[in-house]
């Protein structure tokens, strides 16, 4: 017996018997209904094991899809224990924006997508937004512009891209009525904007990624197992992803994980009710219960069913454990519902750890629009974050004329850049702008050479480090914690060393299209960095 079958032998001992079946079932539709506590994780790890194990299906046959990204490196780190880390990096392992990220990049020409587009966050979704409502051009009325705020906007456009609905459909379905035409208006137009900047919103990378299945049946050709966590938390765009990778050409087993009562995501389109769409939709699907609790105690268990129970609708599920009854819950009486919701908030305070975000952090994400700008020239957002770092005396007035000169323009920002730079154009910048203009084109498309001829990121970015004088402009402008930021761009080398490292065993989800002339490749390869490259940018966005 090899070393890897004895250690998932040795693993499955340690589960109990429902964990077991769910690991070894031979079912093509399975849905594994997995109570809070009851080792879903572990459950989901083994049964990646046991398909590349005992199955021999290849790692790269196989998509994991997470909620978080947290949750694919947990899994990640499990599985490194028992297949290896070499055969786990060939999973194409992720969330559902990270994967479909990764499928567009490498054949969004087949969606009409540019793949060196870039991924607009919902801060910069919301500065669009804005900026359509203050320009008086756009024809929307006064409650549009002035009273609904651009995340309200956002918050309505992302809610109907939740359900397959883009901005023609949504202009056909309620571009005629009162409340809503003038939405149709913003959404078309945020549109106009983000394509214009070579953007892909988070919605849109699941909805091109559906356009892309709909028109290249063998993307997933060589996919022989699709496993989904948090299967809860789908909404049903989501849903229709998942069952047009498994429409794919070649037969599919699908495998879900997730529990209808820890549904807690409606408010962003969550739909619990795709776990009776499966059942519809995937002929023989089984189900099994996993209801034993690991994590509570008898108390919190009793209590927390005793509320589920109320709702009549739910699948029904057990909840139990073997662990002690545990001290009284607590029972809090509040005046009304926003006493509550405060109440919570302030518990919730109490226990969250401060700090950012990693890549939220201001020294790595003006590296990182570095990036984004240079791989994608197009993109305004990663231009307005760093023309003036460091400092280079482009006011807003001057920024304006920038941008609206680019607009009228056929070529990317970085070409009007250039233009305007050398003089070529009617828009005439100071002369201690235009040195500065120059520098910035030189440096960035350096940077963009650097990428066409692959070389590595860790490179790329000590280039820009050197470049913008970077740690004197973080000794300028942040003196008393700059050693702590230099430091985290330290880090971020760090982590380009990573993704570099594992970027090569991802090569081989991709394969080609023997079957015509129109070969499925990754395309615009020199523009991607050996695929390094375009996980990084994807890490930093997602």
């Amino acid at each position: 017996m090899s070393n890897e079958k004895e250690k998932f032998q040795t693993a499955l001992e340690s589960l109990n018997p429902t964990q077991r079946d769910s690991v070894l079932s031979d079912a093509d539709s399975l849905q594994i209904l997995a109570g809070p506590g009851s080792g879903k994780t572990r459950v989901l790890t083994y049964r990646v094991a046991y398909l590349v194990i005992e199955k021999g299906i290849e790692p790269n046959q196989i998509i994991v899809v997470t909620f978080t990204n947290k949750a694919a490196n947990e899994m990640k780190t499990r599985l490194f224990k028992l297949i290896g880390v070499n055969k786990t990096n060939r999973l194409l392992i992720g969330t559902f924006h990270a994967i479909c990220s990764k499928l567009l990049h490498h054949y969004g020409q087949y969606a009409g997508i540019d793949p060196s587009f870039s991924i607009c966050d919902p801060d910069q979704s919301k500065t669009i937004i804005k900026t359509i409502q203050e320009d008086k051009n756009i024809n929307i009325d006064e409650f549009t512009r002035k009273t609904l705020t651009p995340g309200a906007l956002l918050g309505i456009i992302s809610k109907a891209k939740s359900k397959g609905e883009d901005e023609h459909m949504y202009k056909e379905l309620y571009g005629k009525e009162y409340k809503t035409r003038y939405i149709a208006v913003v959404f078309m137009a945020y549109e106009e904007e983000l394509k214009r900047q070579n953007m892909l919103d988070y919605d849109n990378l699941i909805l091109k990624c559906c356009a892309l299945l709909k028109r290249k049946k063998n993307v997933l050709s060589n996919i022989k197992s699709i496993l989904v966590d948090e299967y809860q938390d789908t909404n049903i765009v989501q849903y229709d992803l998942i069952k047009l990778m498994m429409k794919q050409v070649n037969k599919k087993s699908v495998t879900i994980v997730g529990d209808p009562d820890q549904s807690i995501f409606g408010w962003r389109s969550a739909e619990p009710k795709n776990f009776g769409k499966m059942e519809e939709d995937f002929d023989g699907t089984r189900s099994i219960k996993m209801e034993q609790n690991y994590r509570s105690t008898g108390k919190v268990i009793k209590s927390a069913l005793h509320v589920i129970k109320q709702d009549e609708q739910r699948i029904d599920k057990l909840l139990y454990t073997n662990n002690p009854e545990g001290i009284p819950i607590s029972l809090i009486t509040t005046q009304d519902p926003k006493s509550q919701a405060d109440f919570v908030a302030a518990e919730i305070k109490k226990a969250i750890v401060g700090g950012d975000r990693f890549f939220d952090r201001v020294e790595v994400k003006d590296m990182t629009s570095y990036l984004s700008f240079a791989y994608n020239p197009k993109n305004i957002s990663a231009f307005t974050r760093i023309i003036n770092v460091p400092k280079r005396g482009i006011g807003e007035v001057w920024l304006k004329r920038i941008l609206k000169f680019d607009m009228d323009n056929n070529g990317t920002l970085l070409d009007s850049l250039r233009e305007i730079g050398h003089g070529g154009c009617d828009i005439k910048v100071p002369p201690q702008m235009v040195g500065k203009i120059r520098q910035f084109v030189m440096i960035c498309t350096h940077i963009r050479d650097m990428i066409e001829n692959k070389k590595e990121v860790t490179d790329i970015l000590s280039y820009i480090y050197e470049a913008t004088e970077y740690e004197k402009y973080l000794k300028d402008h942040y003196f008393q914690d700059y050693e702590s930021r230099w430091q985290n761009l330290g880090e971020l080398l760090s982590i380009a060393k990573k993704t570099t490292e594992d970027a090569a065993s991802h090569n081989d989800h991709y394969e080609e299209d023997t079957e015509n002339t129109t070969a499925v490749k990754p395309v615009d390869e020199t523009m991607q960095n050996g695929y390094g490259f375009v996980k990084l940018i994807q890490f930093c966005n997602l």
